[in-house]
């Protein structure tokens, strides 16, 4: 499992809006303009923004100078993965998936979807085949504070010659990025929390 995709769409079980009004709840116009940021007690946020019609970029930080980011097609395939430090790009930190599928032919989630495919992610360690297998389950409503958002489960199961490991992420097609909320790697389940909710400056 990759460290950095696993941070830089760190992502919850629930989450927890301050007490704001119904009209402030982050909308995909949001992620358009400054972005939508998630953030914990502890200091740990991420923040999604939407760089292309096909592209989310996802910023983990905790509140120091180095930043995890990630780049998701369609609101949920990682594109490529790298660590910044002051925004300069750490030397051999950068990830990338390639696929057969150009970006606008990567299926949407949807309920009900099953889908499976091949790629390749290479680093500064080389290349490793994959097969990745996805399943989309029902809506189900996920309520952040005042907030409330249609959320489509996926899971996505990653197998390669080292072995496997699953994400489980809810995407939100209101807002066509994904957050994760946990998954299952070698050493066992993880999860991840986040407290609030909000669009970045407000």
């Amino acid at each position: 499992m990759r460290t950095s995709t696993r941070i830089a769409n760190g992502t919850a079980l629930l989450f927890v809006l301050s007490a704001l009004p119904a009209l402030a709840c982050p909308t995909a116009v949001d992620l358009d303009g400054a972005g939508i940021r998630f953030a914990n007690p502890q200091g740990e946020t991420v923040t999604h923004t939407r760089l292309d019609p096909m592209r989310v970029q996802t910023d983990w930080s905790a509140g120091d100078a180095y930043v995890s980011r990630a780049i998701l097609v369609q609101g949920v395939f990682v594109e490529t993965l790298v660590d910044l430090t002051n925004g300069v790009v750490e030397p051999g930190s950068q990830g990338i998936y390639e696929r057969s599928e150009r970006p606008e032919a990567l299926p949407l989630p949807v309920p009900g979807l099953t889908w499976t495919g091949r790629q390749v992610y290479r680093d500064r360690d080389g290349p490793v085949d994959e097969t990745l297998d996805i399943t989309v389950g029902d809506a189900i409503k996920v309520r952040f504070g005042d907030c409330t958002y249609d959320a489509l489960p996926v899971t996505m199961a990653y197998r390669g010659p080292d072995g496997g490991y699953s994400e489980n992420v809810q995407y939100f097609p209101s807002l066509g990025t994904s957050l994760l909320v946990g998954g299952r790697d070698q050493v066992g389940p993880y999860s991840y929390g986040y407290a609030s909710v909000s669009v970045v400056g407000e």
